[in-house]
């Protein structure tokens, strides 16, 4: 039996097959037949197109990117080949103000924009949202980067119409010039750092990768915590522990609720270590549903030792920008039946003014049902006093440094006069932390600060000590 395809110079496809034909034990014919096949042909190979095509901006996506980058890179040389990342900048403005319809068209306009500028055989592919990948090959490292400065250059020119308003977006980039050793995804990662240094350093710029760099060796080090991160999100290696917070007078017992985690190592670690690295990569909300759900578990399912209690739980500003957090806590704290009056949430002054609408429903909503806000950081940023009379708070929580340098700056000393002045007329709760002997204690309790938080009283334990 044998089967071959046939290919006509005005597009059709014949199937053809054919079948020997025995008598007697030997082949005295053959029996033929043909099948058109030129419909399903052409379906197959739309399909595959269309596989390897955004469906937006028609541009090659992402799949086909990585699998060019794959061809290319196996026998390229070092400097032949250089990979850019681009994403654009205040694209989300456009999305916001006119709508994800308009947005679209802007896609679509500066797709063909980025042809128009590289040429449409361009290896020029749309990997996702507002980010755009280019392949180039066989040029050299003068004649890349003035191409990506074309790309900063048409973008920058670029602006978008929309009733009556005028919108503009620029580009950050990040190059990489491939290396001998390097491998698709490695090219992929280091274009993403290099464009992530452009957004962090100013946006609208090009930023070529060069891993002895101090701002590249950061970045190493958070896709490392990014890695133990995910890992302890999956082992259920995050802990609760908690720090007393202590009143000046008699008072309803206080705890801050506190997170580590503990590696594969088994070494605890402290947020400080690794939040800024969960900020980068947008962990944060994650993190925060996290400790939220397990504490209200723990007090579910140990109400009669902890109900006299308050509990401050920590909340970034991102978790709270986020759609779909508030009705998570409401539902938690339903779910477990936590008494609202033993919940205090600690938001940080610059996240709340950072996210000052989605921050005041939060707040509004929760204090309505009987939890208490605690502004955290207290007199780090600097619009501090004018933002106090719109923003609906219980308790100020004096930012560390300031008690942390007492003794060293008259200024500081003033600082916290003020503070708790302010909050005595505005009938606020003062806390201090920081504490770590009885010196500075007595200093600042004779400024007539409410509470205190900090190592001379006690040190952070797990939170199932509190069960003893």
């Amino acid at each position: 039996k044998t089967k071959d395809i046939l290919k006509f110079k005005d597009g059709r496809v014949i199937e053809r097959k054919s079948t020997p034909h025995v008598f007697e034990g030997k082949i005295i014919g053959r029996c033929w037949s043909y099948n058109d096949i030129t419909q399903q042909t052409n379906l197959i190979d739309k399909l595959g197109r269309l596989a390897f095509r955004d469906s937006l901006t028609k541009l090659y996506n992402r799949r086909w990117c990585e699998k060019k980058l794959k061809q290319m890179l196996i026998g390229s040389s070092a400097n032949t080949l250089a990979f850019l990342y681009l994403d654009l900048d205040h694209f989300k403005v456009i999305n916001d103000s006119c709508g994800h319809i308009h947005g679209d068209d802007v896609l679509e306009e500066i797709s063909q924009l980025l042809l128009n500028t590289v040429g449409q055989e361009a290896f020029l592919s749309r990997l996702g949202g507002d980010e755009f990948g280019l392949i180039l090959h066989q040029q050299t490292e003068r004649e890349v980067m003035a191409i990506a400065n074309n790309i900063k250059g048409a973008i920058g020119n670029y602006s978008y119409h929309w009733k009556n308003k005028l919108f503009k977006i620029g580009v950050s980039i990040g190059v990489v010039f491939v290396d001998e050793e390097d491998d698709f995804r490695s090219v992929f990662v280091h274009a993403d750092e290099a464009c992530y240094i452009s957004k962090e350093t100013g946006r609208d710029k090009c930023t070529i990768y060069n891993s002895e760099k101090a701002e590249f060796q950061q970045t190493k080090t958070d896709l490392k915590w990014y890695d133990a991160i995910q890992k302890a999100l999956l082992n259920g290696r995050f802990e609760l522990w908690c720090q007393s917070i202590n009143a000046s007078k008699s008072g309803l017992s206080h705890y801050e609720v506190l997170l580590r985690m503990r590696t594969e190592a088994d070494k605890l670690i402290s947020p400080a270590q690794f939040m800024g690295s969960a900020d980068r990569f947008g962990m944060i909300f994650t993190i925060d549903k996290r400790v939220i759900e397990e504490f209200c578990q723990f007090y579910y399912q140990n109400r009669e030792a902890v109900q006299n209690s308050l509990f401050s739980i920590n909340i970034s500003g991102h978790s709270i920008s986020r759609e779909g957090f508030l009705p998570f806590v409401l539902n938690c704290l339903n779910k477990y039946d936590i008494d609202y009056k033993c919940i205090c949430f600690e938001i940080t002054e610059t996240e709340i003014i950072k996210n000052l609408d989605s921050a005041l429903i939060f707040i509004n909503q929760v204090r309505e049902l009987g939890c208490q806000i605690s502004l955290d950081d207290f007199g780090k940023g600097l619009t501090s006093f004018s933002y106090l009379k719109n923003i609906p708070f219980d308790n100020i929580k004096i930012d560390g440094q300031f008690i942390k340098e007492y003794n060293d700056d008259q200024i500081n000393e003033a600082i916290i006069k003020s503070i708790v002045y302010i909050a005595e007329v505005m009938n606020k709760k003062t806390i201090a932390e920081h504490i770590e002997n009885e010196e500075i204690f007595m200093q600042i309790k004779s400024l007539g600060v409410d509470y205190f938080q900090g190592n001379y009283f006690s040190e952070p334990h797990q939170i199932t000590k509190l069960l003893e």
